[in-house]
């Protein structure tokens, strides 16, 4: 049983603050009518619930499937595996908007759940104010809530991976494991990872969590759908994430290959991709041999895997805003491993930085109009929190928890 502490009234008062927030959030999103993202979960599950094949079901199928429903996109098809259409499936029994009010009301709940289990890895009371505070006010939640994305419920079984291997409780920690990479694969690199530090039971859970989707799957949407659901990933779209023709301008767009997009605006395609690559070589490279020249030292796991999740989001070219919910699980762990804290420059970079983020989300527009590079505080951040994740793994001190 996961130990919340909720014997700290400052704590507890600070998680009302995140219900109250998010299930705000959740009435003004529905009332909006803003759940994109949902909405294209819904129509495929309910799709893929009545025997079709969304993953090769045509542009103009989708469209029909959504307007029997009550809406109206003109998304599709569906990129994602089965496990999100196997968790929407029974809300499309439900009216529309009930099934939208409920699905963001438990994104949010996932987001606040998740700060309160990163609070469970220190007893000390101001890293566990501090991170889940930072939960309730870290913005990318209530943009990934606004889309009706299934980010948060990702960011939810990574942190539970992380909680019950520290606990000993490999297997179930791999089982979950798979949960996240099946609803998207932003933990990936935890997989190399398990393998270097020799996690052979959280593996083991790893596979059997994908084999009881698998079935659950085929159970219940069928033999086509099952097997189709891999094409995504070595199909063209697949490729096109992996290798990218050039760098990517978008204001949405925060990661390596946007924030040289920006920098670099005027110079040719090649040159910019080559710069980018390097650019990537270069911060991929110091993070592995920052974790492959250690021994195995199994209580470091948890920041080498924050280390891993930042960098995998800055080295991919299609990580946008809302994909950097996954960076609280890193900002977590960088306090938890502060042994001791002062307000230096460093405690002063990170506070900025989480503040900017979260005027980018809101105010990016306007920061994009004043100067280009306005628009480049989320990437900056991450690459602060990728090179803070990087002192602790190469220093090592003891953990403080």
């Amino acid at each position: 049983m996961i130990k919340i502490p909720t014997n700290d009234k400052w704590l507890m008062g600070i998680a009302a603050m995140g219900v109250v927030l998010y299930m705000g959030f959740t009435g003004f999103v529905v009332i909006n009518d803003r759940s994109t993202d949902y909405y294209i979960y819904l129509v495929s599950a309910y799709a893929l619930g009545n025997g079709e094949n969304v993953y090769t079901l045509p542009a103009s199928a989708f469209e029909t499937i959504a307007s029997q429903l009550g809406i109206v996109t003109q998304k599709g098809p569906y990129l994602y595996p089965t496990l999100t259409a196997l968790l929407v499936y029974p809300l499309s029994f439900l009216p529309l908007r009930l099934g939208a009010s409920m699905w963001i009301g438990l994104s949010g709940m996932a987001a606040l759940a998740s700060g309160l289990i990163l609070c469970s890895f220190t007893t000390e009371k101001w890293k566990q104010r501090v991170i889940l505070l930072s939960t309730v006010a870290f913005f990318p939640f209530l943009t990934t809530m606004n889309q009706g994305q299934v980010n948060l419920f990702v960011l939810l079984t990574t942190v539970l991976t992380l909680y019950y291997m520290h606990h000993g409780r490999n297997i179930l920690g791999g089982i979950i494991f798979s949960m996240s990479i099946l609803l998207k694969p932003f933990a990936i690199a935890l997989i190399p990872l398990m393998i270097w530090r020799r996690k052979w039971k959280a593996l083991g859970g790893f596979l059997l969590g994908i084999l009881f989707v698998t079935i659950i799957s085929l159970a219940v949407f069928g033999i086509s759908p099952t097997i189709s659901q891999f094409r995504p990933l070595s199909g063209k779209s697949g490729l096109s994430i992996a290798i990218p023709s050039g760098l990517n301008i978008s204001l949405t767009v925060q990661n390596l290959n946007g924030l040289l997009g920006r920098a670099t605006t005027g110079i040719s395609a090649s040159i910019g991709l080559i710069i980018y690559l390097a650019a990537a070589g270069l911060i991929g490279g110091i993070t592995v041999a920052a974790i492959a020249l250690k021994p195995a030292d199994w209580r470091y796991f948890e920041i080498e895997a924050a280390l891993l999740i930042v960098t995998t989001h800055l080295i991919t070219p299609l990580t946008w805003y809302h994909h950097l919910t996954m960076l609280i699980i890193v900002f977590a762990f960088i306090i938890l491993y502060w042994n001791d804290f002062k307000l230096d420059m460093t405690a002063i970079l990170l506070l900025l930085g989480f503040i900017f983020t979260d005027m980018h989300g809101i105010f990016w527009k306007q920061l994009s109009n004043l100067h280009p590079i306005l628009s480049n505080f989320p990437v900056l951040t991450a690459l602060l929190l990728w090179g803070l994740a990087l002192a602790k793994v190469c220093r090592r001190k003891e953990i403080p928890f």
